[in-house]
């Protein structure tokens, strides 16, 4: 987690976790506790910061290339 700890209400995690593509009721049946749907959100939110670094990596590394041509 990072040292900036924040207050999401739970109803948005579970909407984040959704969207990556977990069943609620799923959720639900696993009787997790509100740190372990934390934890899976920080997760979550981690995975698609280091996507978008990666995605901007590679628009800087083309957009190098072209000037080098």
């Amino acid at each position: 987690m990072s040292m900036h700890s924040e207050t999401v209400p739970l109803e948005k995690m579970l909407a984040v976790i959704e969207e990556y593509g977990f069943k609620r009721d799923m959720l639900k049946k696993s009787h997790l506790i509100n740190r372990e749907i934390s934890q899976l959100y920080q997760m979550i939110k981690q995975n698609n910061r280091l996507k978008k670094d990666i995605r901007m990596i590679r628009y800087l590394r083309d957009y190098v290339e072209i000037k080098e041509l």
